[in-house]
This record gives structure tokens, sequence and C-alpha cells, in this order.
């Protein structure tokens, strides 16, 4: 609502770095525009927002007025699924692989995490609990393959979410944390992960 936020101008306000991040998370940028113009120059802190929603104009903007943190807007985009302006970071200079696909894993963006692998990309673990967490199998696959093995971090986190499919597949590759695996399948409600933990030798009643 550019209108309100120049009443506002008029009427004295004059905390445009806050106010910019906000109009840059939600890429108005004629909003961006007019709080430059007016002397914010918060510049990474906005890309940051921007990239976080796709917003790559805004970005662009921010990267003209010298905005130099492209780690930081590179997860942002990376947790957002934004290859286009992670790809931009990478040109800029980025390297913070593991942080991006770790934040891309979390979000299902398999895209993503598959261009950090070939940046580098190491840090296979952090990449595979969060995907874990939110049921991405197709991505905990891809970190098995490359070689992560916290399988018990894995399973107790899927079960926690519920997915019974990654929770097996932990179970294949040697999990063996049945108790707290049942401790998080029974904080999340999920009554099949609790049976099969039992079926397998849980036996922390109270815990449950």
């Amino acid at each position: 609502h550019i209108d309100i936020v120049q009443l506002m101008l008029d009427l004295g306000a004059d905390d445009f770095n806050r106010v910019i991040g906000r109009a840059a998370k939600g890429g108005h940028i004629d909003i961006v525009q007019l709080l430059l113009d007016r002397g914010a120059n918060y510049f990474n802190w906005a890309m940051e927002e921007a990239a976080e929603g796709g917003y790559i104009d805004i970005v662009q903007l921010m990267l003209d007025r010298g905005a130099d943190d492209f780690n930081s807007a590179m997860r942002s985009a990376a947790r957002g699924g934004h290859i286009d302006i992670v790809q931009l970071m990478l040109v800029r200079g980025a390297n913070n692989y593991n942080e991006a696909m770790k934040n891309a894993a979390g979000e299902g963006h398999i895209d993503i995490v598959q261009l950090m692998l070939d940046r580098g990309a190491d840090y296979f673990i952090g990449a595979m609990i969060a995907a874990a967490a939110w049921g991405y199998i197709d991505i905990v696959q891809l970190m098995l393959d490359r070689g992560a093995d916290v399988f018990d971090g894995s399973m107790k986190y899927a079960a926690r979410g519920g997915y019974i499919d990654i929770v097996q597949l932990m179970l294949d590759r040697g999990a063996n944390n049945f108790n707290i695996a049942m401790i998080y399948a029974a904080e999340g409600g999920h009554i099949d992960i609790v049976q099969l933990m039992l079926d397998r030798g849980a036996n922390n009643f109270n815990g449950a």
C-alpha cells in the first residue's frame, strides 16, 4: 500500500530500514525504491528477504546498490526454491553450499540440492535430517547415495512427522534406536510407527 507508506513518510516516519525489509519480502519494488530514495541502506537484509520470496528484480536492485552478503541471500533463495536467484548468488561468489543445501532439502527443492552437490556440498547428514523431518524421501535417498549415515537421527524426525516410508528406509539401513523413534512417533500421534517400533523391540512404554 504505497499510498499509506507515502502518507506515513509525509507525517514524519523515518524508520526506512525496518520497512524496506518488509517491503522486499512482499515483493513491493515500488515501496522499496521509495525507501531507497529516502535513504534506506539495509541492502543486504532487503536482498535476503527478497531472495526467499523469489523477487529477483529487488535482489538485482539491492546488488546494484552494493549488497554483498551473497551467502545469506543464497540460503534464503534455496529455502524458497528459487534456483534463478541461487544461480545469481553463485555467480557473485556465494560458496556456503552446505547451508544452502540443508535449507533446500528441508523444503524439498531437489534441484537446488543437486546443484549444491555439484558445487561441492558435502555435509550430507544435515541435509538428510532436514529432508527426513519433512518427508522428502527422494532427497533422503540422494543423501544416502552420497554416503550419509545418520540413520537413527533421521528415523526419529521422520517418525515424529509420520513418514513411515522414511522410517522403514532407515530401519533397512540399520537404524536401531527403536525407543527414541517410538517416543517421537507418539509425540506426533503416529500409531502405525509406534506399532512398528514395538514390533522391533521398543519397550520404553512410559516414555511414549
